[in-house]
């Protein structure tokens, strides 16, 4: 069987790979103008690998204004974090005591206990806890240091 994608007529037993997204073909339209799709075959499934960007700049612009718009973009964030360098610290210091402790230590064992509710051994559950209680403290220590510290600085 032949399929089209990325301008291409492949055959089954041809595969290209690409670092792109997965998505089944049988929810796809057929022929589907895409610029950057490739296919990899597996079984009797076809499998497209669709390039998606939350934000584009369209392909209408040249690439010039594409690249200045990005190197712009770089430059503006690089000043911030250097004009802003003292206050920048405590910006990464709250981030850190916050979200990301959130995600690695506390949503993980959450999603594990109500994932496996019915299946889980007390000694995992006394882990997970245990996980969540680590987290809650870290969390809380980190961001009453990093208040401490912005009270003394300024």
């Amino acid at each position: 069987a032949e399929y089209m994608g990325a301008n291409r007529t492949i055959d089954d037993s041809n595969v290209i790979e690409t670092s792109k997204s997965c998505i089944d073909t049988s929810t796809l339209l057929e022929n589907i103008p895409c610029n950057s799709t490739s296919i990899s075959t597996k079984g009797d499934s076809l499998i497209a690998c669709v390039s998606m960007a939350a934000v584009a700049i369209p392909t209408s612009v040249p690439a010039w204004k594409r690249n200045l718009c990005r190197m712009l973009l770089v430059l503006v964030s690089f000043m911030i974090s250097v004009v802003s360098f003292d206050i920048f610290a405590f910006v990464f210091a709250f981030v850190g005591a916050g979200p990301a402790a959130i995600v690695a230590f506390i949503q993980p064992p959450i999603f594990h206990m109500i994932l496996y509710k019915n299946s889980l051994h007390w000694t995992v559950i006394l882990k997970d806890f245990t996980v969540i209680l680590f987290g809650v403290l870290g969390s809380f220590m980190s961001l009453s240091a990093t208040i401490t510290e912005l009270i003394r600085k300024f």
